[in-house]
């Protein structure tokens, strides 16, 4: 569902594939201290030939965040960027905050990849951090502009550094959990960044029933005069407000019923 509103989609992977800047631009990031970890043999499916291992290795030892930096490796199709390397009780180990500033102001606009080298705990927030990076509500264009414009496809690759020689991945099912987090993190901004004239209570609803109908839930819903003509409701929640409102005042609850197996 959010790959069709977005103009990126965003795709996660457990593990690097091969790939030429000039087609495809990368961007690795990661703390100096996990990135000095990752030998260049491991990395170069992504940077040859453009890129060497001698190239490669200044790069990474040229860095000194403070609190972030980057190095272009080729032109700007290929860049290395680290993370800060201190946390205080005002941020978290995986440094999200600063994932989302560097794909920000790194991030080509285009088909590209994006290489996480992180620990397998800080995969997770690793992942939601990208997701934030890339809002789906836009009206910097037309709609007849982004419709023209095919959208760009990101794919984040992680990278674990975890136990003395690395080599851990992330399984499937963390891979979908993470994809639906993400998901979660686009929609939410775009409910929250939408002005009331495209985001009121009936378009409020539609993007509450798209995702109830998705986890299989069923909606109950009042709306305007039902609400005020409902006792029980209107003592429990004292919402009948917007009177002057084009959109009518509503209350929706889900109702969720689990499937019981008994083993006899």
């Amino acid at each position: 569902m959010i790959s069709n509103m977005s103009s990126t989609v965003i795709k996660f992977s457990s593990h690097i594939t091969p790939s030429v800047p000039m087609q495809r631009p990368v961007l690795i990031i990661g703390q100096t201290k996990h990135l000095s970890k990752v030998p260049y043999s491991t990395v170069k499916c992504k940077l040859e030939p453009r890129v060497g291992e001698e190239i490669y290795r200044v790069a990474v030892d040229s860095l000194h965040p403070s609190p972030t930096d980057s190095c272009s490796l080729y032109l700007s199709l290929a860049t290395v960027a680290a993370l800060p390397s201190k946390c205080s009780r005002h941020n978290t180990p995986s440094h999200a905050h600063s994932i989302t500033k560097l794909v920000k102001s790194l991030s080509a606009g285009v088909d590209e990849y994006i290489v996480i080298v992180c620990e397998y705990q800080d995969a997770f927030a690793s992942g939601c951090a990208v997701a934030r990076a890339f809002p789906v509500y836009n009206r910097k264009s037309s709609a007849s502009q982004q419709q023209q414009m095919p959208p760009a496809t990101v794919t984040v690759e992680f990278l674990l550094v975890d136990g003395p020689s690395g080599g851990r991945s992330l399984k499937d099912e963390e891979l979908n959990s993470i994809t639906a987090a993400a998901e979660g993190i686009q929609l939410a901004a775009k409910i929250v960044d939408s002005p009331c004239n495209e985001m009121n209570t009936d378009t409020f609803i539609k993007e509450i029933e798209s995702v109830g109908k998705i986890l299989g839930l069923k909606p109950v819903v009042i709306r305007g005069e039902e609400l005020n003509e409902s006792c029980a409701v209107a003592r429990a929640f004292p919402v009948y407000n917007r009177k002057s409102s084009a959109s009518q005042q509503q209350l929706m609850a889900f109702n969720w019923q689990p499937k019981l197996w008994i083993l006899l």
